[in-house]
Formats: C-alpha cells, sequence, structure tokens
C-alpha cells in the first residue's frame, strides 16, 4: 500500500485507521447516493455518470502509462559498445 510507504512509522497506524474509515463510510454512502440518483434523477443520468468516471479513469491510466513509459525508456542503462563478441572468434 502507498500509505505504509510514504508514512512514517509513528503515524502509519492513524492513517491506516483513516482509510479504513472511509472505505466504511463509502460502502454505506455509495450505493444510497447511486438509489438516489437512480431513483430521483432517473437511470438514464446515472449511466451518463458512470461512463463519464470511466471515461476519466481511462484517461488518468494513459497519462500515467505513458510517462512510465517515457521514464522507463529515458532511464534505461546505456549499452557497452566495446567488450566480448558473441558472435565472432575475435
Amino acid at each position: 500500500m502507498v500509505i505504509t510507504d510514504i508514512m512514517p512509522y509513528e503515524k502509519r497506524a492513524d492513517a491506516l485507521g483513516k482509510l479504513g474509515l472511509f472505505y466504511g463510510i463509502g460502502m454505506v454512502v455509495g450505493p444510497f447516493v447511486g438509489g438516489q440518483i437512480t431513483k430521483n434523477l432517473g437511470y438514464v443520468l446515472h449511466r451518463y455518470l458512470a461512463l463519464m468516471r470511466r471515461k476519466n479513469s481511462n484517461i488518468i491510466f494513459s497519462i500515467s502509462l505513458a510517462r512510465y513509459v517515457w521514464l522507463a525508456i529515458s532511464l534505461r542503462p546505456q549499452t557497452v559498445t566495446s567488450g566480448m563478441s558473441w558472435l565472432s572468434n575475435d
């Protein structure tokens, strides 16, 4: 988990407790809010909001993937041009 990597040891239990608290609140509040949106505003709006959330996630994933590939390419080790050749008996 990222929290265990970025938090100092003394504050780690507090941060993990808050994370668990908000996960619990989200599991209770999320379905309630989704049900109210569907009930009061209609099924079509609910699906539209889900589609927009998915598109935003895809955009964020694509940007993150492009940054990772760019970093992997720019930080790769340089190849050695001198030394032993595996293809010849020189």
